[in-house]
């Protein structure tokens, strides 16, 4: 297969071939050529398997996943002093344990216990004590010594005082360069309002054949956010350092996608909330998606009802934060951080 795929490129492009073709060139048939680059693929490929042993054995720094840790090639290395994980309370146990097979001195594990945890599909797994990291268990069950880094470099004060005040105790510090004035972006609505509820109490979830949850109402205003985001920032291109719409749900992410799409904006980044923990962007617009007019609906299930989630959406933009939903739903019947958020942004006049 490969030959016959080589074969077609070169008579489309193989100037040797269309020689061969008219008569007079290289007596070298394509097939042979075809033959030939695979050949020196072949050698390249062994060069490199050889290589790979010499180039770990003298590394003195080595990047990988938890599950490469475990990979037989990595035995090959030389001593291991330190082993530093990243996102270590986003992992199972079982996943942090595999680089000790290279018999570290020392383990250094980074990562937030308020944000994101293992991601765990089995309820019964789940329920005997997979789902919490070995982070959070010296943390928090065992007293083990941790060090808290108290400066956050991201986002503009008026965009991380909820966090900071709900999830850690008012205990973040912000770093000079978020609160100096030239910390600013092109791509922005109002650079003046970096953080701001927009109330959409119109707005009606329904759920999708998949069974997940859309807001067609909420997507709207999402999306004329975006057409004025292109307008202000002179059309310039939206990649996801630029911008970054967050939600909740899958449903709300592919109604999003395909009302863009039709608008041309087709490199806009639209994401969960867990695919999106460990990003940023200049603006984050947040998709709540979760609205009724039935009093007494408990909205704080599934997504909604993981503080950590709440807290991972609402830590990701740098210079502007606009969460989209409704306040009504959200601050009678969401959770207690759902009301707090709604409630702080009515005290500090962020409504919209």
């Amino acid at each position: 297969r490969i030959v016959q795929e080589l074969t077609i490129a070169m008579q489309e492009n193989d100037p040797v071939y269309q020689e061969f073709l008219v008569g007079g060139g290289p007596s070298v048939s394509p097939v042979d050529t075809a033959i030939s680059h695979i050949e020196l693929l072949i050698d390249a490929i062994d060069e490199f398997d050889n290589a790979v042993p010499e180039l770990l054995s003298t590394a003195r720094v080595i990047f990988c996943t938890l599950s490469t840790a475990g990979a037989s090639i990595l035995k090959q290395t030389r001593k291991i002093d330190d082993v530093l994980i990243d996102e270590a309370a986003c992992a199972t146990e079982c996943e942090i344990a595999i680089p000790f097979h290279l018999r570290p001195d020392r383990c250094l594990a980074v990562g937030d216990p308020l944000q994101l945890p293992p991601t765990i599909m089995s309820p019964h797994a789940a329920e005997l004590g997979l789902s919490r990291s070995m982070h959070a268990r010296l943390m928090n069950d065992c007293g083990h010594e941790f060090v808290m880094l108290d400066y956050q470099y991201r986002m503009k004060p008026q965009i991380s005082s909820f966090p900071n005040a709900q999830f850690y105790e008012g205990k973040i510090l912000d770093g000079k360069n978020v609160i100096s004035k030239d910390y600013s972006s092109r791509c922005s609505l109002r650079p003046e309002i970096p953080y701001s509820f927009i109330n959409v109490p119109e707005g009606k979830e329904f759920q999708d054949s998949g069974g997940s949850y859309a807001n067609k109402e909420e997507c709207d205003v999402v999306v004329d956010l975006v057409e004025i985001i292109s307008t202000l920032s002179g059309k310039a291109d939206l990649d996801e350092d630029r911008l970054r719409i967050i939600t909740f749900y899958q449903g709300q992410v592919n109604h999003l996608k395909r009302v863009l799409a039709k608008k041309g904006f087709h490199g806009v980044m639209v994401a969960t909330v867990d695919s999106s923990q460990g990003c940023e962007a200049d603006v984050i617009i947040v998709s709540f998606v979760r609205s009724s007019d039935k009093k007494g609906v408990y909205h704080a299930t599934g997504f909604l009802a993981d503080d950590r989630r709440i807290n991972v959406a609402l830590t990701r933009a740098r210079h502007q934060l606009v969460c989209v939903g409704n306040k009504g739903t959200l601050g009678l019947e969401g959770s207690e951080v759902l009301r707090n958020l709604v409630l702080d942004a009515e005290q500090r006049g962020c409504i919209v």
